[in-house]
């Protein structure tokens, strides 16, 4: 069977199944750039095709989150096409490329106070607010915010409903000073309706596209003078950041950011040590004892 028929199976299968289409978008194309590598038969690809195709992806200087990345659409191909069609898995013994564990960044609570105070010089101050807010009371990713309709907030209850991944639906709580924001914003709006989006364009009067919330977000940083770059995912970092240091648990953080499996969330597991560290230094007894005391030093 000729490898590109199997793909264009694969990818059919997996928009039967509900997948997005960014996820399949990448499934496709990862797989076609494969397929190129080989002989271009399906029951022709060998262990040693991934292994040297993922080789000379590294060589040629792909990061190894993308290595990851393919290695995961490979496995996940290769495992239906076994089922699929009976043949050998040739991912078996492909070892999954290493990824040097890194601690994600996030914003400084100066960071946040920044942002905020540099949404007063924006061009639609009341929305940006509400947009930094949300995005920090949250922790949702770019396309839940732009996605958001007005039907999708209950302020009363303080509970917004977003759509992630493959149009999973979930829950997420939001506090008072988000919720006040957003109300603010609303009340100035004169389009209402349960379907109309919250977030919009003063151009367009349609809603934000992700490219124009990074405008926004690229924007109000360089006004605030907060020198890192600043994104929507780096919310969604502080976000689990916060929940974690103010004393959340790891599996009702992985429901509020909509992660289907908890060792993706577990990635801020590892901010706590530098919230310890942080603490350590403020509240270290030892420090202490011989501040007060004023012991020798030995």
């Amino acid at each position: 069977m000729l490898l590109e028929n199997a793909i264009e199976e694969f990818t059919t299968a997996k928009r039967a199944a509900g997948r997005s289409l960014r996820t399949i978008a990448k499934y496709h194309d990862t797989l076609l750039a494969l397929a190129q590598h080989t002989d271009g038969n399906l029951e022709g690809v060998t262990t040693g095709d991934i292994r040297s195709y993922l080789a000379g992806r590294r060589d040629a200087g792909h990061k190894p989150a993308s290595l990851n990345t393919y290695y995961r659409v490979f496995a996940t191909f290769f495992h239906w096409c076994a089922v699929e069609y009976g043949i050998p898995n040739p991912m078996e013994r492909v070892e999954r490329p290493q990824v040097p564990k890194k601690l994600p960044p996030y914003l400084s609570d100066e960071d946040i106070s920044k942002l905020l105070n540099a949404t007063s010089q924006s061009h639609c101050p009341l929305r940006d607010h509400a947009i930094v807010l949300v995005l920090v009371d949250t922790g949702i990713r770019a396309g839940e915010l732009i996605n958001l309709k007005m039907g999708d907030i209950d302020l009363r209850e303080g509970e917004v409903r977003v759509f992630g991944k493959d149009q999973e639906e979930r829950f997420v709580p939001i506090d008072i000073q988000a919720t006040q924001a957003l109300t603010r914003y609303l009340d100035s709006r004169r389009d209402h309706g349960s379907n109309r989006p919250i977030f919009i364009s003063q151009c367009t009067g349609k809603a934000l596209t992700v490219s124009g919330l990074r405008q926004i977000l690229k924007r109000l940083a360089r006004q605030a003078g907060v020198e890192k770059r600043v994104y929507t995912h780096l919310f969604r970092h502080t976000f689990g950041q916060r929940w974690l240091a103010n004393g959340g648990d790891l599996e009702s953080l992985r429901l509020a950011l909509g992660h289907n499996q908890l060792n993706t969330t577990q990635i801020y597991a590892g901010l706590r040590i530098e919230d310890v560290k942080r603490k350590h230094q403020q509240l270290s007894p030892a420090n202490r004892l011989f501040r007060a005391t004023q012991l020798p030093l030995w």
